[in-house]
């Protein structure tokens, strides 16, 4: 029975570098079980004794044989399942369905509600939301609506339960037929060149017969291979007594709390997890990690006031045209604070730091404390009232800190470790726990909880 639960989550907007903090964990903890949340557009990396690889649906401790559940708080892909299974067959994992399980009330997002997606993308023009384009927000909204209408709107989603019901084509033509709509409501004529040419093959998928006999055909598979059970019945099997929890997004991407417009329709909360869990009958202790770089990155459209072109200029400036540029800067202390403060009332334990070995190659840890607008500071976005520093945060200055590290740091992991958390207490109230020097398991430090 599991008796002890550790969430991780992102204080950022969902480019923390989770993937890798997950596998630790389950390297150093061997729980039972990884329970997924969030959406299958996640992409977390990890390196694994040497194997790397980006996983979407399957959890992040699955080369260290931990199983993977699929909870309720996830919205699913069932075709995307069927490619990343495969994609595992390469890393020696031949059934990788016999891993993973999931709740019958997962909700289910199709190739059209990710079409759906990239429409109203493109349909932005100049002014992005930002969006991995995958849909899963859409079908997240979809529920969202039919939860406030009626029963013939709930009963035209699709949920895990459903993958092997006789009406599963009529529900997928629906999806398809709400693609179709949204197609019709964009003229051309108002996108860019590149656009219109992803526009038009859009549409003609939507119309392909083959395109949605391949997709029933898929979700039918992914029924039959899919083991479902409820949440309370893996935590009343499972004969280790750990688990860890696995998120895809971000605080700062929460659909009420983010920094809009650029959230998610998902709410990434941590209190929403405790909800379930407790819902569940779990009784036991719940630890709460937080992850977030040694240093700001987005990838994609998003307020992010310390962004500076020339820091950490030789990594990756990567841009795809769902996201958007990716983009680097200060550790900003004051979104930090910001991620902390609402997702009370859960209180964190800890904070794990990622990618310490870049700023290391950099010499110096700047770290953004406050923000400067007419003249006056503000280190919390609380004393705006209302954090009504949304719609003025790309107008602030930084005032920054910048620390140093001297030759007697240079051969030690410890030491580095030991600095940097009485340099983040300056700024936060959670202490450090973890941090990471690399991508793989052994580049972790684990800093030992000290009396106060």
């Amino acid at each position: 029975m599991i008796e002890k639960i550790y969430t991780v989550t992102d204080l950022g907007p969902g480019d923390g570098g989770k993937g890798s903090v997950i596998q630790s964990l389950c390297a150093r903890f061997h729980p039972a079980v990884v329970i997924k949340e969030g959406g299958a557009q996640g992409s977390h990396g990890i390196d694994a004794c040497g194997e790397t690889f980006s996983f979407s649906q399957w959890g992040c401790g699955t080369f260290n044989a931990v199983q993977t559940y699929l909870s309720k708080r996830m919205v699913i892909a069932p075709s995307m399942l069927l490619r990343e299974a495969e994609a595992l067959r390469r890393y020696g994992i031949y059934d990788a369905f016999k891993t993973i399980s999931a709740s019958p009330e997962c909700l289910c997002s199709t190739p059209y509600h990710m079409y759906i997606s990239q429409i109203n993308e493109m349909s932005r023009g100049q002014n992005p939301r930002g969006t991995v384009g995958s849909g899963v927000g859409v079908a997240y909204r979809e529920y969202v609506a039919a939860l406030q209408e009626s029963l013939a709107s709930m009963n035209r989603l699709i949920f895990a339960r459903d993958l092997l019901n006789a009406d599963l084509p009529k529900k997928i033509n629906a999806a398809r037929e709400r693609a179709r709509e949204a197609a019709r409501r964009v003229d051309i004529n108002d996108l860019d060149e590149n656009d219109q040419i992803h526009f038009m093959n859009i549409c003609r998928a939507i119309d392909d017969s083959n395109v949605y006999n391949e997709i029933v055909d898929e979700f039918r598979e992914v029924g039959k291979k899919l083991d479902l059970e409820p949440l309370k019945t893996l935590m009343k099997r499972k004969r280790s007594k750990i688990a860890v929890v696995e998120r895809s997004h971000g605080v700062l991407t929460d659909a009420e709390y983010g920094l809009k417009p650029h959230v998610s329709a998902l709410r990434t909360l941590p209190c929403f997890s405790e909800e379930m869990f407790r819902d569940s009958g779990f009784e036991g202790e719940i630890i709460n990690i937080g992850v977030h770089r040694a240093y700001e990155y987005r990838h994609g459209a998003g307020p992010m006031p310390s962004a500076d072109s020339n820091y950490m200029s030789d990594l990756p400036r990567d841009n795809n045209r769902w996201q958007g540029a990716s983009r680097y800067g200060y550790i900003d202390t004051v979104l930090m604070r910001y991620a902390l403060d609402v997702s009370r009332p859960v209180k964190f334990d800890g904070i794990a730091l990622t990618c310490m070995d870049q700023v290391l190659d950099h010499g110096n840890w700047p770290i953004c404390k406050a923000y400067k607008l007419d003249d006056e500071e503000y280190s919390d976005l609380k004393d705006l009232g209302n954090y009504n520093l949304f719609n003025k945060i790309d107008r602030v200055e930084i005032v920054t800190d910048a620390y140093s590290f001297d030759e007697e740091y240079a051969d030690s992991k410890e030491a580095i470790a030991l600095r940097c958390a009485d340099i983040l207490s300056n700024y936060l109230d959670v202490p450090l726990c973890m941090l990471s020097f690399g991508s793989s398991e052994r580049d972790k430090y684990y800093i030992p909880r000290r009396k106060k």
